[in-house]
Protein backbone atom coordinates (compact mmCIF):
# COMPACT_ATOMS: atom_id res chain seq x y z
CA UNK A 1 0.00 0.00 0.00
CA UNK A 2 1.33 3.43 -0.92
CA UNK A 3 0.08 6.70 0.53
CA UNK A 4 0.97 10.05 -1.04
CA UNK A 5 0.37 13.23 0.91
CA UNK A 6 0.02 16.50 -1.00
CA UNK A 7 -0.81 20.04 0.11
CA UNK A 8 -4.55 19.69 -0.28
CA UNK A 9 -5.27 15.95 -0.57
CA UNK A 10 -4.03 12.43 0.16
CA UNK A 11 -3.99 9.51 -2.29
CA UNK A 12 -3.99 5.84 -1.32
CA UNK A 13 -2.73 3.25 -3.81
CA UNK A 14 -2.69 -0.55 -3.62
CA UNK A 15 -0.84 -2.58 -6.21
CA UNK A 16 -0.46 0.50 -8.39
CA UNK A 17 -4.21 1.23 -8.42
CA UNK A 18 -5.73 4.30 -6.83
CA UNK A 19 -8.06 3.16 -4.01
CA UNK A 20 -9.06 6.48 -2.51
CA UNK A 21 -8.40 10.18 -2.60
CA UNK A 22 -9.37 12.48 0.27
CA UNK A 23 -9.15 16.23 0.60
CA UNK A 24 -7.05 17.37 3.55
CA UNK A 25 -8.80 19.46 6.16
CA UNK A 26 -7.46 21.44 9.11
CA UNK A 27 -5.21 19.68 11.61
CA UNK A 28 -7.24 17.69 14.11
CA UNK A 29 -10.27 17.50 11.80
CA UNK A 30 -11.38 14.42 9.90
CA UNK A 31 -12.76 13.85 6.44
CA UNK A 32 -14.93 10.79 5.97
CA UNK A 33 -16.49 9.21 2.93
CA UNK A 34 -19.57 7.15 3.61
CA UNK A 35 -18.70 4.65 0.86
CA UNK A 36 -15.57 3.63 2.79
CA UNK A 37 -17.58 2.44 5.79
CA UNK A 38 -18.88 -1.13 6.10
CA UNK A 39 -22.52 -1.29 4.99
CA UNK A 40 -23.95 -1.88 8.49
CA UNK A 41 -22.05 1.09 9.96
CA UNK A 42 -23.01 3.38 7.05
CA UNK A 43 -26.71 2.63 7.60
CA UNK A 44 -26.56 3.85 11.21
CA UNK A 45 -24.63 6.98 10.26
CA UNK A 46 -27.30 7.85 7.69
CA UNK A 47 -30.13 7.45 10.22
CA UNK A 48 -30.07 10.99 11.56
CA UNK A 49 -32.61 12.41 14.05
CA UNK A 50 -34.50 13.93 11.11
CA UNK A 51 -34.59 10.53 9.38
CA UNK A 52 -35.86 8.86 12.58
CA UNK A 53 -38.62 11.45 12.93
CA UNK A 54 -39.66 11.01 9.30
CA UNK A 55 -39.84 7.22 9.64
CA UNK A 56 -41.71 7.44 12.95
CA UNK A 57 -44.29 9.71 11.29
CA UNK A 58 -44.91 6.94 8.75
CA UNK A 59 -45.51 4.39 11.53
CA UNK A 60 -47.96 6.46 13.57
CA UNK A 61 -48.51 9.03 16.33
CA UNK A 62 -47.44 6.81 19.24
CA UNK A 63 -44.18 5.90 17.52
CA UNK A 64 -43.62 9.58 16.75
CA UNK A 65 -44.19 10.45 20.42
CA UNK A 66 -41.68 7.80 21.60
CA UNK A 67 -39.08 9.07 19.09
CA UNK A 68 -39.66 12.65 20.25
CA UNK A 69 -39.24 11.58 23.89
CA UNK A 70 -35.95 9.89 22.99
CA UNK A 71 -34.58 12.73 20.89
CA UNK A 72 -35.59 15.65 23.11
CA UNK A 73 -33.84 14.46 26.26
CA UNK A 74 -30.12 13.85 25.66
CA UNK A 75 -30.45 13.26 21.89
CA UNK A 76 -26.78 12.33 21.47
CA UNK A 77 -27.10 9.57 24.04
CA UNK A 78 -30.47 8.32 22.80
CA UNK A 79 -29.97 8.52 19.03
CA UNK A 80 -28.85 4.89 18.94
CA UNK A 81 -32.07 3.85 20.71
CA UNK A 82 -34.14 5.89 18.24
CA UNK A 83 -32.26 4.24 15.36
CA UNK A 84 -32.94 0.80 16.82
CA UNK A 85 -36.64 1.59 17.22
CA UNK A 86 -36.85 2.63 13.56
CA UNK A 87 -34.80 -0.42 12.60
CA UNK A 88 -37.50 -2.60 14.19
CA UNK A 89 -39.60 -1.84 11.09
CA UNK A 90 -37.47 -4.47 9.32
CA UNK A 91 -38.67 -7.19 11.73
CA UNK A 92 -42.16 -6.09 12.73
CA UNK A 93 -45.13 -4.57 10.94
CA UNK A 94 -45.85 -0.88 11.39
CA UNK A 95 -49.09 -1.81 13.16
CA UNK A 96 -47.29 -3.93 15.79
CA UNK A 97 -44.61 -1.28 16.26
CA UNK A 98 -47.24 1.44 16.70
CA UNK A 99 -49.19 -0.70 19.19
CA UNK A 100 -46.00 -1.46 21.14
CA UNK A 101 -45.15 2.24 21.29
CA UNK A 102 -48.69 3.05 22.47
CA UNK A 103 -48.42 0.41 25.20
CA UNK A 104 -44.97 1.69 26.28
CA UNK A 105 -46.44 5.19 26.54
CA UNK A 106 -49.32 3.80 28.63
CA UNK A 107 -46.73 2.23 30.96
CA UNK A 108 -45.08 5.66 31.26
CA UNK A 109 -41.84 4.26 29.86
CA UNK A 110 -41.27 5.51 26.30
CA UNK A 111 -37.93 3.78 25.84
CA UNK A 112 -36.57 1.44 23.19
CA UNK A 113 -35.97 -1.19 25.87
CA UNK A 114 -39.67 -1.17 26.84
CA UNK A 115 -40.88 -1.24 23.23
CA UNK A 116 -38.51 -4.11 22.44
CA UNK A 117 -39.71 -6.06 25.49
CA UNK A 118 -43.32 -5.59 24.44
CA UNK A 119 -42.58 -6.74 20.87
CA UNK A 120 -40.51 -9.79 21.83
CA UNK A 121 -42.64 -10.96 24.75
CA UNK A 122 -45.87 -11.05 22.75
CA UNK A 123 -47.73 -8.81 25.22
CA UNK A 124 -49.69 -7.33 22.32
CA UNK A 125 -51.09 -10.74 21.43
CA UNK A 126 -52.07 -11.49 25.04
CA UNK A 127 -54.74 -8.81 24.89
CA UNK A 128 -54.39 -7.17 28.29
CA UNK A 129 -57.47 -5.24 29.40
CA UNK A 130 -57.64 -1.66 28.13
CA UNK A 131 -57.51 -0.22 31.65
CA UNK A 132 -54.42 -2.23 32.61
CA UNK A 133 -51.41 0.04 32.49
CA UNK A 134 -49.26 -1.86 34.95
CA UNK A 135 -46.02 -3.07 33.47
CA UNK A 136 -45.62 -6.82 33.01
CA UNK A 137 -42.07 -6.31 34.32
CA UNK A 138 -42.90 -4.39 37.49
CA UNK A 139 -45.53 -5.26 40.10
CA UNK A 140 -48.54 -3.08 40.75
CA UNK A 141 -48.30 -0.99 43.90
CA UNK A 142 -51.50 -2.54 45.28
CA UNK A 143 -50.23 -6.14 45.16
CA UNK A 144 -46.55 -5.66 45.93
CA UNK A 145 -45.35 -6.35 49.46
CA UNK A 146 -41.74 -6.71 50.47
CA UNK A 147 -40.66 -9.96 52.09
CA UNK A 148 -37.35 -9.87 53.99
CA UNK A 149 -36.38 -13.41 53.01
CA UNK A 150 -37.60 -16.48 51.15
CA UNK A 151 -39.16 -18.06 54.26
CA UNK A 152 -41.24 -14.95 54.96
CA UNK A 153 -42.28 -14.90 51.30
CA UNK A 154 -43.60 -18.48 51.45
CA UNK A 155 -45.21 -17.87 54.86
CA UNK A 156 -47.17 -14.96 53.36
CA UNK A 157 -48.30 -17.18 50.48
CA UNK A 158 -49.42 -19.86 52.96
CA UNK A 159 -51.36 -17.26 54.96
CA UNK A 160 -53.08 -16.10 51.78
CA UNK A 161 -51.58 -12.60 52.03
CA UNK A 162 -49.74 -13.05 48.74
CA UNK A 163 -50.88 -14.85 45.61
CA UNK A 164 -48.74 -16.31 42.87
Amino acid sequence: MDVFLYDSYVQIFYGGQLLAMHPLVARGKSSTRMEHYPADKAIYLQRTPAFCRLQAGEVGPACMQVIEELLTSRPVDKLRAAQSLIGARERYTDERLEAACARALAYGDPSWARVKTILTSGVLEQGAPAGDVTSPCSPSSTTYQHARNVNEFFDRIAQGVLEL
